[in-house]
């Protein structure tokens, strides 16, 4: 997306990141908040994607998963799903991933949503997808 930035930040989830995906998957889809916020933050790389103006419009988290990195937590807002912010997002995480040396990530996602958005089964057959 045009003037998209997305910052990384390890640790912590930005305020911002928790907010998107309480109101993707919490409020959205349904999705248990005690399965959503797990606990695991402090583990993880978080990726908050922002527009030209600075607010925060989409989010993902890459998280340490035995000898593999695991993509999780992957949030657009409703209202700029469609417009590439996904793959945008899949591509700053998985360049983090093979810089920081990972050679295997696993997508935890809705598959047939980020599939369609991602092109990932053409553009990255390396990656592995998962259900859980």
């Amino acid at each position: 997306m045009t003037g998209t930035t997305i910052e990384r930040h390890a640790g912590r989830a930005p305020a911002e990141s928790i907010a998107i995906r309480r109101r993707v998957f919490i409020e959205e889809q349904g999705v248990p908040e005690a399965d959503e916020l797990d606990g695991r933050e402090a583990e993880c790389v978080h990726f908050l994607a922002r527009d030209a103006q600075g607010r925060a419009i989409g989010c993902a988290r890459l998280r340490p998963y035995g000898a593999q990195h695991k993509v999780e937590r992957v949030a657009v807002l409703p209202e700029l799903r469609g417009g590439g912010l996904g793959r945008d997002l899949m591509s700053a995480v998985e360049t983090h991933a093979h810089s920081a040396g990972a050679r295997d990530l696993v997508l935890h996602a809705q598959a047939s949503r980020v599939l369609r958005e991602t092109r990932l089964a053409e553009l990255r057959p390396a990656l592995r997808r998962s259900g859980h």
